[in-house]
């Protein structure tokens, strides 16, 4: 493979053209395929994952060319093309220059089921809330991230910024059965929590199980079919001066209560 990126001065270039379809959900499943933005989280692309090729601005930062250097030394193509054209693939109002092509994981959802703390999101629908809710979970030790079908994809770009690039570093599985994947979760052990305001207030898990912590939608919060099969609701107190906490804090909150063990 080349050491030095291949210069492409056409938006009509295959490769160009592919890039620039990854901003919608329907071009990422029909490629299989989507876009990470970003010196930073193209480094931890190469380092957790895997990446197709680069797209490299000619205006690029010092830290993009850096980057794409590093990455196609250890064999990754990788495209040069002028600002105008970058601007088409990018999402990003102040972008840096570069991003990279990823294939989408392809993970067994029983993979999920191997550590002590999991992740499951149902019906959370807006993509930031769910990049926000699996950078929280790569922080905080979970095993992996399950989102049910009806939730915003992980890989369109504002979840992948959201995430911070934590959709490389995190097993994840997305459009699964509800149903299907918690009765098979409970025949491996695992106790089922979701998150409810009217549930029990959260504290911290005794480790010696496992623990797989379910956050519903924004509006409506778990589906009944979910709550359904929970073995316990938790709640986060809080000052009746707000309602309510988003998705996405609401999971930051749990996943720390439960990864820490009691006094």
């Amino acid at each position: 493979m080349s050491r030095e990126p291949g210069e492409v001065e056409s938006a009509s270039n295959s490769r160009l053209k592919l890039a620039r379809s990854l901003v919608s959900t329907r071009g990422i499943r029909k490629a299989g395929l989507y876009l990470l933005e970003g010196p930073r989280y193209v480094s931890d692309a190469l380092r957790w994952s895997r990446i197709d090729f680069l797209v490299l601005s000619r205006d690029a930062t010092e830290t993009c060319q850096t980057a794409a250097r590093r990455a196609m030394a250890q064999g990754v193509n990788c495209i040069s093309v002028p600002p105008a054209l970058f601007a088409e693939v990018s999402d990003t109002a102040h972008s840096q220059g570069l991003a990279a092509v990823c294939p989408l994981p392809d993970i067994d959802p029983a993979h999920l089921l191997t550590g002590r703390l999991l992740l499951a999101l149902d019906g959370v629908s807006d993509p930031g809330n769910v990049g926000t809710s699996i950078r929280s979970a790569a922080a905080l030790g979970a095993s992996g991230v399950a989102l049910f079908s009806g939730c915003a994809s992980a890989f369109v770009p504002k979840s992948t910024r959201a995430s911070a690039g934590a959709v490389t570093a995190i097993p994840l599985a997305q459009g699964l059965d509800p149903e299907g994947f918690l009765r098979s979760a409970r025949k491996a052990g695992w106790k089922l929590l979701v998150a409810d305001a009217s549930g029990k207030p959260v504290v911290p898990n005794d480790r010696r199980g496992k623990t797989l912590l379910i956050v519903g939608s924004e509006a409506h919060g778990p589906s009944e079919e979910v709550s359904r099969l929970a073995d316990l609701s938790v709640s986060i107190p809080i000052t009746e001066r707000v309602e309510s906490l988003n998705a996405a804090t609401s999971a930051a909150i749990l996943l720390y209560a439960l990864s820490r063990e009691p006094d």
